[in-house]
């Protein structure tokens, strides 16, 4: 459940942003299907980790279509980079799990120093209509 954990601490830490920012959404890229955290049951599981609202609307595109829309509005290299996040990926990561067996799997874990981590690490960055840039 690797993935459904990390997936959950960034809608935690995205929504905590998202109250310091006074934001009441939040928006992903995620494509229905194209990771095993992208699963219905998974997306179920990662939602209850927030209380904000979640729009994907990209949801029921496929990866060639969500390209062609990341080259056309200049933000294709930045989404492509590797994520130092994700070197902890199983070989074989669950697609169905239920949201009480990801609430146990986190009871060991500090949540709220994890977020606390991530905060205080914080790099911000603004993508612009020409591309991102740096604030």
């Amino acid at each position: 459940m690797t993935c459904i954990l990390c997936r959950r601490m960034m809608l935690r830490v995205a929504s905590r942003i998202a109250n310091l920012e006074g934001v009441r959404v939040l928006v992903t890229g995620e494509i229905l299907g194209e990771h095993a955290s992208q699963t219905l049951h998974n997306i179920a599981s990662i939602n209850s980790a927030t209380n904000l609202l979640v729009l994907r609307p990209l949801i029921g595109l496929n990866k060639v279509e969500v390209e062609r829309i990341a080259r056309r509005i200049g933000t294709f290299d930045t989404s492509t980079k590797p994520a130092s996040c994700c070197r902890a990926a199983p070989k074989q990561p669950r697609t169905k799990s239920r949201t009480e067996e990801v609430s146990s799997a986190e009871h060991e874990l500090d949540i709220e120093a994890m977020i606390t981590r991530a905060i205080n690490g914080l790099k911000m960055e603004t993508i612009a209509a020409d591309g991102p840039s740096r604030l």
